[in-house]
Order: structure tokens, then sequence, then C-alpha cells
């Protein structure tokens, strides 16, 4: 019978070793039988004897369960991110280790096959072995805990689809920008921690109207919550509604008898890209993170198809045009209830944030034209 581990681990070697496999040839230090074989995954244990027992214990097929703390990526706060299978021991001599792991400790390594990527909580894997802690160390599951390692595998794969809501378009942006899938995958935002933040959008994914603002920022904690739905209903009840966005969205729909419950509310980008010390984010190029989200804002408004489109602020009017074959430069200031004739209209707004630093008398002519433009074309 094949034994299972929860194996701890950590960052660059993870990244750099485990999770993208590599190609030694040209690593004069590396084993020969790294050296003739073709891109490999390798993982390693540090000395102390009870590892050096574990490693003694592994054999070929032995199941491995991936685990990364919040000490090593915050943005995959207490997770088991991969499994894997053992697939042969190597010895490394100092200076290859030194070499891969960056010390010359780690000369116990061993190659892994069938790596698969994937997020699970610590609540999700755990509760299949009765645990309530994480792993300090490798670690072996005792056998009365699992059946077979295949069948903790196709548990843990059932339990993911369950957990994240595969299929769900929101919860899959959710699940990209928190391990850098898919579209995520290099995005500036992602790379300095700011996808925590990380906003699929509020409300109705079905409604009649959508509205798209600039980018979040509010603070969330995704593990907290247990998908997407769940976040966006607790976060629009307790905090949109009361905060200055909420008021002003409503302020446009009450002609129309619509309540803000039942409209979209979309971000054009998905993660914060602003440096904000309450947020705990920092600058990055929106360009280039935009490059990113476009994907994501195409879908949404193809997903949604809404009758009217509201944009809210200037990047997020032409990053809206963008997406729907426009180039357009806005202001909207002197732009605002300008609507362009595209499949869905879009409808130019000032974001409410901008109302801090207009006249109430402004406020008053620039809402007004929003609100006589958007009953017109939604009439």
């Amino acid at each position: 019978m094949t034994d299972l581990y929860r194996i701890p681990v950590d960052e660059p070697n993870y990244s750099q070793l485990l999770e993208t496999p590599v190609l030694f040839g040209r690593r004069d230090h590396v084993p020969p039988a790294l050296r003739e074989r073709g891109p490999i995954r390798l993982c390693a244990v540090r000395p102390g004897e009870r590892n050096e027992q574990l490693y003694n214990d592994l054999s070929p097929g032995d199941g491995l369960l991936f685990y990364r703390g919040a000490k090593y990526d915050d943005a995959n706060e207490g997770r088991y991110v991969a499994v894997g299978r053992v697939g042969e021991k190597v010895r490394l001599d100092e200076t290859a280790a030194t070499e891969l792991f960056g010390t010359s400790v780690a000369r116990r390594a061993y190659t892994v096959e069938e790596f698969t990527p994937n997020p699970w909580s610590r609540e999700t894997v755990e509760s299949l072995f009765g645990y309530t802690g994480y792993p300090q160390g490798p670690q072996r599951v005792h056998d009365e805990r699992y059946g077979t390692v295949s069948g903790v595998f196709e548990e843990l794969a059932g339990s993911e689809q369950a957990e994240s809501g595969q299929g769900s378009p929101l919860d899959e942006i959710v699940r990209n920008a928190l391990n850098g899938r898919g579209e995520c995958d290099g995005c500036p935002a992602r790379r300095v921690g700011n996808c925590k933040r990380v906003n699929p959008g509020l409300g109705d994914y079905d409604a009649d109207i959508a509205f798209v603002t600039e980018e979040p920022k509010h603070s969330v904690n995704w593990d907290a919550h247990e998908d997407w739905a769940a976040w966006s209903g607790q976060y629009l009840r307790q905090r949109f509604l009361d905060a200055d966005g909420g008021p002003y969205i409503q302020s446009l729909l009450d002609p129309l008898g619509v309540s803000i419950q039942d409209v979209w509310i979309a971000d054009s980008l998905k993660c914060p890209t602003i440096r904000d010390e309450d947020l705990r984010t920092t600058a990055v190029p929106t360009d280039e993170a935009f490059s990113h989200c476009r994907p994501y804002l195409e879908r949404e408004l193809r997903d949604v198809d809404p009758d009217v489109v509201v944009a809210l602020g200037n990047r997020a009017s032409q990053r809206t045009l963008c997406v729907l074959g426009l180039s357009e430069e806005i202001h909207t200031k002197s732009d605002a209830g300008r609507v362009f004739e595209t499949e869905p209209p879009v409808v130019v707004s000032p974001h409410w944030g901008a109302y801090n630093y207009t006249s109430d008398a402004e406020e008053a002519r620039l809402t007004d034209a929003v609100r006589e433009t958007l009953a017109r074309v939604y009439g």
C-alpha cells in the first residue's frame, strides 16, 4: 500500500522547481540522472533526524499533498496547493543543493510525478483526516486516515469542484487572481500581492443594467467566504449600500424604479493598481494590468448581456468602450450623460469619488445629465 505525505513548500523553491518543471541538461553540478532527463519537478527535505527518516521511508508512487503557508505566500494563506507522487530519490552534493535550493543542506531530493496544482483550503483537506493544524515539516498521514492515495485525490477533486464553484466565471476570477492562473498569470497586480483584494463583481449577473467602475478599493478575506455568491451578497448589503457608491448608483436608478440589488456592478480592473496603505496595496502599471483584465470584462458584458451600461469615471469609460470596439478619450465632466451607440449602449458618468472635488451645483448638473440619459436609453 502506498503512503501519503503532507509536504510544506517554501518560496522560491515551489515556483522555480516544483510548480514549473525544469530542464537540468546544462547544469554541470546536477547529477547525471537529472541532466539526462527531460523537464522534471524537484523537491527536497531539510536535514534533521525526523526528516531524514521520512526521506528514507519515501517510495516511488507515494502520494504527496503540498502545503504553502502565509509565511511564504500571503495570497494563498494556509492552503494546500497541489498533489503529486514520488518519482525517484536523488542525492545532491553541496554545490548542486546550493544552486538548486539556495542552501547546501538540502541534499536529499526527489522528483515529483503526476503533479496537479489546485488550491484547497486547510479545512477541506484536513477534514478528510481529522487534523486541526497544518504541518511544520513533512508528515506521513497515518493509514487509518485514508483508504487509498488515489481515493484521496479523487475526493479532493470532487471537493475542489464543489467548494470553488467550478464553472462559475466569477469564482474562476478569484481563483486565477489568488493563484496566478489563466489571464492573471504574469499580471503586475498579482506579482505585488494586490490580488488579495480581487473583486470579480457585485450584484445580479443577469441584470438589465450594468455599471462599470474603475478598480477595487476595499479589503476582503476570500478564505472567510464559501464562494463569490456569499461574498457578493454580504458585501453589497453590509458595506456597499451605505458607502458613497451605493447611494450614487441608486440615485441614478430611482427614476427607473430599479433597485441597486437588481443591477450588475463591475470593476474594469479586478485588482487594485494604486498604492493604498490601508489596503496594503502597491502601485502597478494600469495599462499592463488591463491587458490581463480585458478578457474578463469582455466575458462579463457578454454573459450579463445588459440593455445598457453606465461607465463610471474616465478610465472605466475608456476601458468599457475599448472592449466594445471603440477607442475614445473620455473626460466625464464634459462628457457626463453622453451615450455611445455600441452594443450594448454605454452612458458616461463621473465616478462618485469625483464629486468630492466639485460644488453641489456642479454635482447636481452632472448627475442630472447622467440620470436623464439613462432614463431615455433604458426606457
